[in-house]
C-alpha cells in the first residue's frame, strides 16, 4: 500500500508539473511516458508530444513519436514513423541512424527491396559502423539469390569490429558452418561435478 501511495504521488506530480510547463521537454516526456507507458494509453501520449513539438524541436521527442506511431501497428501509424524518420533524417548532421530506423521499418514489413535501398545509404554515410553491415546482411539473407551479397555484409561488419561475435556466428550459420563452440563438444556433467 506504501509504494502504491509513492506512484500515484509521482504520477500527480508528473501531472502538475506537466499543466503548468508545457513547453519544458523533460515534463512533456514524463507525460508522455505515464500515458503511452503507465497508462497504457499510446494516442495521449502521442497528443501531449505533438503539442509539445508544435512550438519546440527535440529529435528525441520526434524519435519517441514516430517509435509510438510504429508499436501501435496501424498502417497509418507506420506511415507516420515513416514520414517523421525521413524528416529527422533530412535535418539530421549525418542522418544514418534515422535512415538506419527507416530501414528496420520496411524490413519489418518485409518490403527488401526498400529496406536494402535505406540500409545502404546509411552505410554510404558511416560506412565503419559494424551493426549497419549486419542488418543490411541479415536483408540479404532474406532475399533470394542474394547470398554473397549476405556474406559480404557480414565480412564488412566483422572488419568494423572484430569483435561482432553475432556477425561472426551469423555468418558461420550462413557458410552452413558449426558454431564454434561445437568444436569443444558438449561437457560430461558428471565428470565436472566430481
Amino acid at each position: 500500500a506504501n509504494s502504491e501511495n509513492k506512484i500515484d504521488e509521482l504520477l500527480d506530480l508528473a501531472d502538475m508539473a506537466y499543466s503548468k510547463y508545457p513547453d519544458t521537454y523533460i515534463f512533456a516526456l514524463y507525460k508522455f511516458q505515464l500515458e503511452s507507458g503507465y497508462k497504457k494509453k499510446p494516442a495521449e501520449g502521442i497528443k501531449v508530444l505533438k503539442a509539445y513539438l508544435k512550438n519546440n524541436y527535440i529529435p528525441g521527442a520526434y524519435q519517441n513519436l514516430a517509435s509510438t506511431y510504429a508499436e501501435m501497428g496501424t498502417q497509418t501509424g507506420l506511415e507516420d514513423a515513416i514520414e517523421i524518420y525521413k524528416n529527422l533524417q533530412v535535418n539530421a548532421v549525418n542522418g544514418s541512424d534515422e535512415l538506419i530506423l527507416l530501414g528496420d521499418i520496411y524490413f519489418s514489413f518485409r518490403e527488401y527491396t526498400t529496406a536494402e535501398s535505406y540500409y545502404l545509404q546509411a552505410i554510404a554515410i558511416a560506412p565503419y559502423i559494424s551493426p549497419y553491415h549486419s542488418k543490411l546482411a541479415l536483408c540479404y539473407e532474406q532475399m533470394k539469390g542474394y547470398e554473397d551479397k549476405a556474406e559480404k555484409s557480414y565480412r564488412d561488419a566483422i572488419h568494423y569490429n572484430p569483435k561482432d561475435y553475432e556477425a561472426r556466428a551469423s555468418l558461420r550459420r550462413l557458410k552452413g558452418e558449426k558454431e564454434v563452440w561445437a568444436v569443444f563438444g558438449e561437457p560430461e556433467m558428471e565428470n565436472i561435478f566430481k
